[in-house]
Order: structure tokens, then sequence, then C-alpha cells
């Protein structure tokens, strides 16, 4: 497994004034890192659904690890604690968290 990541760390906020905005903020408490999710043909549900998908790919790829860590060590089930991290992500991911 591979633990070299390659792209904004978490966690990754959505803004509470236009929720299409996605922003990551470094160690300081500054932007790191924002995008806008627009498109003029597109209803702003779904906008807001997409942003709080990208929002929710940093805790989506910590679950992934945490299964495969969990498979690695030859566990023949998923721990709990995995269990909460996954539906944690997949709550964000659908804009509940």
């Amino acid at each position: 497994m591979s633990t070299e990541k390659r792209f904004t760390p978490g966690p990754w906020l959505i803004a509470e004034t236009d929720r299409r905005f996605v922003y990551a903020l470094n160690e300081k408490g500054h932007n790191r890192f924002f995008a806008h999710v627009q498109d003029p043909h597109t209803y702003k549900a779904e906008l807001e659904a997409t942003a709080a998908l990208i929002a929710s790919a940093p805790d989506m790829y910590a679950a992934l690890e945490a299964i495969l860590s969990d498979y690695e060590n030859n566990s023949d089930t998923i721990s709990n604690f995995t269990m909460l991290e996954i539906e944690a992500a997949l709550k964000k991911a659908r804009g509940e968290a």
C-alpha cells in the first residue's frame, strides 16, 4: 500500500455562504486550495451535491486506506472503527455532515 499523497490534504470544507465553494486550509488556517463548482446549465442542488462529493474525497480516501490496511493485516472482518469512518465519509459525500 502506497501512502504517498499527491493531492491537497483535508479536511476540505464547504463554504456556508455559497455551498458551491469547496476549500482546504493549511496548518496555519489559511486558504490552501479552493474550487467553485459552476455550470450555467446545471441546477444549484446538483452543483452543491458535486461540491459535497469533492469535499468528501480525502475522507473516502482515508476510509479506503483503512479497509485495505485491515485486509493486509489478515483481518477477517472490518473493524467497527473502519465502518464508522466509511459511514462518516459517505454522509459527507451526500452533504449530510
